[in-house]
């Protein structure tokens, strides 16, 4: 019996992001967006035990290093998704974003907000 497509797809995607940032077994990883607690399942699935989301992570220590952002349709949903995570990344995490806008720009203004982010999180970081 065949998988949904959308299962599938799912699946794909999680790959992918799996390999963009390259996460390990060893990785604190933290989800947030719209599509976080499956997102999150699909890692533990695969073995990723210590990835969570925002919402069941008490505590933000900045000691993740991977931040997944999958669900986010429109630039603020992506914007809120990344404050909520960026209290909870290391200065040297990396960030995949699942970007399912066609918007023309849309790519470049996100880039724009995780350089921005980036260089916050890097003075606030310098004692």
């Amino acid at each position: 019996m065949s998988e949904p497509h959308s299962v599938l797809g799912r699946e794909q995607l999680v790959d992918t992001m799996i390999e963009l940032t390259r996460l390990s077994y060893l990785h604190r990883a933290i989800v947030a967006g719209s599509d976080s607690l499956e997102f999150c399942a699909a890692l533990r699935r695969r073995g990723f035990i210590r990835a969570t989301t925002t919402t069941t992570c008490r505590i933000p220590k900045a000691q993740r290093a991977v931040g997944l952002i999958t669900g986010q349709n429109s630039l603020s949903g992506i914007e809120a998704a990344l404050a909520q995570i960026s209290q909870f990344l290391s200065a040297t995490a990396a960030i995949a974003v699942l970007i399912a806008s066609r918007e023309s720009g849309f790519c470049l203004k996100i880039r724009s907000k995780l350089e921005q982010t980036a260089r916050w999180k890097t003075r606030r970081d310098i004692p």
